[in-house]
């Protein structure tokens, strides 16, 4: 069965980015969220957990890229990254950070391009 790449390089890439938050949450959740507000220790919670969805994301994508039957349980997963995001900007604002908008769109952009890969692989079933 033919492989769908662009699901597998996107799932590549959040196995990446999804290591890379997960590792700078931990940190957040372990040393600096003692010595901050409520708001920031929820943030860095938030955080861990993007960065072990978008981890657990990619690696599903790069697993079920051949299996378009399986798209379904990628879609699920992007949409979940993408509402951790959003939950996580929002945490932000509320906290007193301003609203950047080039910070959020930055943060949508490699899960929006896993989900039109797993989209994609959708339409191959």
């Amino acid at each position: 069965m033919k492989s769908n790449k662009f699901l597998k390089v996107t799932g590549i890439l959040m196995i990446i980015g999804g290591t890379i938050n997960t590792l700078a949450g931990s940190y957040a959740v372990s040393q600096l969220a003692e010595l901050y507000s409520t708001v920031f220790k929820i943030a860095a919670v938030f955080s861990l957990l993007g960065g072990i969805v978008g981890l657990f994301a990619g690696i599903i994508g790069v697993k079920f890229a051949a299996r378009p039957e399986k798209a379904m349980m990628c879609i699920i997963c992007g949409c979940i990254v993408v509402l951790l995001t959003v939950i996580s900007n929002i945490i932000g604002v509320v906290g007193g950070d301003s609203f950047n908008f080039l910070n959020l769109a930055l943060g949508l952009l490699l899960p929006g391009f896993y989900l039109k890969g797993a989209f994609q692989n959708k339409k191959m079933a």
